[in-house]
């Protein structure tokens, strides 16, 4: 499947029957009614879902598994899947919880994702100084929010007395322990999601820590215990009010309400709905971890360096969690839609439609048939979308994705709408997609390239450890046989044009969902703040249980560091420099010609690399070019900013001279006319619209016109009216000099350099460079207003400095590892402020860049002074000694466990040389900062946070206490007309 963009749209056949429906901002639950258990098709059900099984085991891998996947159970019933590569000295880890937001209990949305928060708070030995003297408060604020949800209950009195017991047990809890113990035994990437089927717990682990790690993750799920909710239950709060701020999540949850009514892919919108969250059903939470965090409900996913030696641990620590499986999941329905059911919901910009069909379960036998009907559609780089409504320039964009599921699935067909573009108008084009898949409207070869395209990108995917992991995870959470998954593409190609048909007409019916994006403002929902009281964190307070871990013995993993000639190879072209990296995995290769020239030395050059994929070649139409690099197995993508512009061409190896001849030809003679770049610049004026109004946006441009002012990227571009004027002439002209510039290149593919060099030279390199722009901020000592109505405010400091010498670098890079779990533990788990905290250093990229100490925080906007006043404190506490410590160790391991991932090597090589570095500088880097002592730090945060600062502030100004604000730095505003430069 394609990667889905949180809401992407597919398409259908007219009904006889249609029903519409207004949505606005907030949502609310929806009915739901019986039906048939999890994989039974019942007479409402048309998903054909077989029962769950437990996965086939694998003692040995499949003959023609590239990954060599194992699969094994443990004596209580977990399901482990092992998949080696020696790549990296480290292994990436998913366990599996097949129970996700579709098992929330329809009185009890978001349950399952605020449960995956609380598996973070530790057990009765780790996060907890003396468990036996914390639980008489634990179990009161148990019972505390059983009572908030009975009726006539006096609300106020309940949440005081939870915050009282709150701070009672905090006496004996350590907020952050696990995150803090994992950063210094160099586990990384710790994280969680909750999906519609399943909740995933992941760490990226080295592989002399498998006994530490095994250990305490055993731990997490057999003996949990459920500190600090008062405060993580707001932090999910934030989370919330993020979502409402994001049109996509509001669309994508008003589909799938319309879509799965009466079913848990329906009514539970994910984090859950408002007044859930209001009054958390905490006993819910209880019985949902008895019933579906069982070991067999749930799988250990490894990738990396290990091998079956591993299940000898595995089977040491979790093994004898010995608990029964809970009872079958609540039967709900899966009925069809009573023909067309039109929906609208409001968004700041982006009208569009998102048309959508029940589909079937992910383990039915139509999934491969589905799967090549959306490649045909749009596989990534060409297809019927591409063809009919892309390339054409008919719509401002679209796209198609199928979406499986343990249950059931769906399609989608989206597209949104240029200026003035009606609503009808954007259904029919998308409907007469679907009757041309359903009348056969497509050559064998359109199949046949569209299955090479998915191979590419499937051999992709299995390059790194978590391309693997996500693989495996799914076949478990799906009920996939390995067996099916690993013949996946094979099985593609064996699809015909009828079964295509066959499922088009069988699945895209008349009986679908149709989401109107409307521009229109929502009505925000009117959410207190809480009466939290701060919880005390002693950052010298150590659990018996993580020093017993810390003091496990294993043997160092020695770091490795790139080196010219082993790990890439650099030569000189005609054009500039080359890199080159060996792809030692299969037969792919991309190919980056890097420029040092922007829209601020040719205003119109990004418009013309923009209109470069919908423009001809020569005699070529537009059609012709996306159609032979289509069968190529090639691509071409490019990239423009104000300082830099690149081209990058990728795909099969074999196929790399003549992507390169293509290539070359189409920026000699691109056949750009009046009607083409009319519908570009048209297109650009409505994704311009479209930004100007996205509150995600919005923030965004605000924090760079802040830090950079008119040097912002929104703003350093040309205006409407320039685009407008614009002729055919000079964008064919801008094209061209890309012909003639000296530039960077690089190479990762199964070539060497000699090999590389001989196909790699884009144009003659007659022109010089002009060489890199520096990177400046504004003038500091101000704070910037953008008001704007949101759920959330949004702020960033920036204390400014100029260019990052190996001292500040060495300095800066010790204080991020310390701050940022810091700000973590005091802003989020201590006070439960924000969902989203972060500050520490940016050397900035280059040599002769400005560097910046930095802090972010998005809060609820009658949180954000507490917020402000929060992260500034604590960025400006004296320096911790246990703390500092920490931040050594984690640095340390991340050093020696650190990998540049081979894909990565070129542009890394490239970015150290930005940087004046010559050969790898992460050992001097490393060494230089774990020198640096307390006092050397602390005289260095002082001076760095002492600076004037840039404030950017974004959301509700009628909401803000200005007088406050004037503390931090004169007061300006920035309207939305100074952001962009449009």
């Amino acid at each position: 499947m394609k990667t889905r963009v949180l809401l992407l749209a597919l398409l259908a056949a007219c009904g006889p029957k249609t029903t519409t429906t207004t949505v606005g901002g907030g949502g609310g639950t929806t009915g739901g009614s019986a039906g048939g258990t999890i994989g039974e098709t019942g007479p409402a059900n048309p998903s054909g879902a077989r029962a769950i099984e437990t996965p086939k085991l694998l003692a040995q891998p499949l003959p023609n598994d590239p990954m060599k996947v194992t699969i094994h159970k443990l004596s209580n019933g977990m399901t482990v899947y092992l998949a080696p590569d020696k790549e990296v000295p480290s292994f990436q880890a998913h366990v599996v919880v097949r129970a996700g937001s579709r098992h929330d209990p329809q009185q009890s949305t978001g349950l399952a994702h605020y449960l995956e928060h609380m598996v973070f708070k530790g057990s009765r030995e780790l996060g907890t100084l003396d468990y036996a003297k914390e639980k008489p408060h634990v179990d009161r604020i148990a019972q505390l929010y059983a009572d908030l949800r009975k009726p006539g209950t006096d609300r106020a009195k309940i949440l005081k007395e939870i915050d009282a017991e709150t701070q009672a047990a905090a006496q004996y809890q350590i907020p952050n322990e696990l995150d803090q113990l994992y950063d210094q035994i160099g586990i990384t990437g710790l994280n969680a999601f909750t999906a519609n089927d399943a909740t995933v717990y992941i760490s990226n682990v080295p592989n002399n820590r498998i006994a530490q790690w095994a250990k305490v993750e055993a731990t997490r799920y057999s003996d949990p215990v459920w500190r600090l909710f008062w405060p993580e239950l707001e932090a999910v709060y934030e989370e919330k009010n993020r979502s409402i701020d994001n049109p996509l999540w509001r669309v994508e949850e008003t589909f799938l309400k319309t879509l799965f009514p009466k079913h848990g892919y329906g009514w539970s919108s994910g984090i859950g709905e408002i007044e859930h969250l209001k009054s958390p059903a905490y006993q819910d939470m209880e019985a949902f971890f008895a019933r579906y965090y069982t070991p067999q409900n749930m799988a250990i996913v490894i990738s990396g360096d290990v091998d079956a030696s591993i299940l000898t641990t595995l089977e040491k620590e979790f093994g004898p969690w010995k608990k029964p499986p809970g009872p079958a999941v609540d039967p709900a329905a899966l009925p069809q839609l009573p023909g067309r059911v039109a929906v609208d919901v409001p968004v700041p910009s982006n009208e569009g439609v998102v048309l959508g069909w029940q589909l079937v379960a992910a383990n039915h036998p139509d999934r491969v048939a589905l799967e090549v009907m959306d490649l045909l559609l749009l596989d990534g780089t060409s297809g019927i979308i591409q063809r009919d409504l892309l390339l054409p320039q008919k719509v401002a964009n679209a796209g198609s994705d199928p979406e499986l599921m343990r249950e059931s699935g769906y399609f989608q067909l989206h597209a949104d709408a240029l200026a003035g573009q009606k609503h009808d108008e954007l259904e029919k084009l998308l409907l007469a997609l679907v009757g041309k898949l359903q009348r056969g409207e497509f050559t064998d070869t359109d199949l046949a390239t569209a299955v090479l395209t998915r191979e590419i990108s499937w051999q992709m995917e299995a390059e790194s450890n978590q391309g693997r992991v996500g693989r495996m995870h799914d076949a478990f959470i799906n009920n996939e046989a390995w067996a099916d998954v690993v013949a996946r593409i094979d099985n593609m190609r064996k699809v015909t044009k009828a079964d295509v048909m066959r499922v088009a007409k069988q699945y895209l019916n008349g009986n679908f969902v149709a989401v109107r994006k409307v521009k229109k403002d929502q009505e925000l929902p009117k959410i207190e703040k809480p009466g939290i009281t701060p919880v005390k964190v002693d950052p010298s307070r150590l659990s018996a249980y993580k020093k017993a871990i810390l003091e496990i013995k294993t043997a160092p993993i020695e770091p490795v560091v790139l080196k010219e000639g082993t790990d890439y190879q650099r030569g000189k072209l005609a054009t500039g420099p080359i890199v080159v990296a060996k792809n030692q995995r299969n037969a792919l290769f991309t190919a980056t010609f890097e420029f040092d020239h922007g829209s601020k030395d040719d205003k119109l050059v990004c418009l013309a690399l923009e209109t470069l994929p919908v423009s001809g070649a020569g005699k070529k139409t537009a059609q012709q070019v996306s159609r032979a690099l289509h069968e190529l197995g090639v691509r071409v993508d490019t990239v423009c900013a104000k300082d830099e512009s690149g081209i990058v061409l990728s795909g099969i190896d074999r196929n790399f001279e003549a992507g390169m001849k293509l290539l070359e030809d189409w920026l000699a003679s691109p056949a750009i006319d009046d009607a083409t770049l009319k519908a570009r610049v048209a297109t650009t004026l409505t994704e311009r619209a479209n930004v100007i109004s996205d509150p995600q946006a919005i923030t965004f441009a605000a924090s760079q016109f802040a830090a950079f002012g008119k040097d912002s990227e929104f703003v350093a571009v040309p205006s409407n009216k320039q685009l407008q004027a614009a002729t055919p002439a000079q964008l064919v002209k801008s094209l061209s000099t890309f012909l003639h510039r000296k530039h960077r290149t690089s190479y990762f593919g199964p070539r060497a350099l000699a090999a590389a060099s001989a196909v790699a030279v884009l144009g003659d390199g007659k022109v010089a460079g002009r060489g890199k722009r520096p990177t400046k901020y504004r003038t500091a000592n101000t704070l910037l207003i953008t008001d704007h109505p949101m759920a959330q405010s949004h702020v960033r400091f920036y204390w400014p400095r100029k260019s990052a010498d190996n001292a500040a670098r060495a300095a800066g890079a010790l204080y991020s590892e310390y701050i940022g779990p810091v700000l973590f533990q005091e802003v989020r788990e201590a006070r439960g402020l924000a969902y989203s905290v972060r500050g520490g250093f940016n050397p900035s990229s280059k040599k002769i860049d400005d560097a910046a100490a930095l802090a972010y925080v998005g809060t609820q906007t009658d949180k954000t002074h507490d917020a402000i006043e929060a992260v500034l404190s604590t960025m400006k506490a004296p320096i911790d000694d246990a703390r500092l410590k920490r931040a050594k160790d984690t640095i340390m391991e991340n050093y020696r466990v650190g990998r540049v991932p081979p894909r990565q090597i070129p542009d890394t090589v490239y970015t150290w040389d930005d940087q004046g570095e010559t050969t790898d500088p992460r050992a001097a880097r490393t060494e230089r900062a774990l020198k640096l002592d307390k006092a050397a730090l602390e005289t260095w945060v002082k001076d760095a946070l002492s600076r004037k600062v840039i404030v950017s502030v974004t959301g509700d100004r009628k909401k803000l206490d200005e007088a406050k604000l004037k503390q931090l730095a004169p007061i300006t505003a920035a309207p939305l007309t100074q952001l962009f430069g449009y």
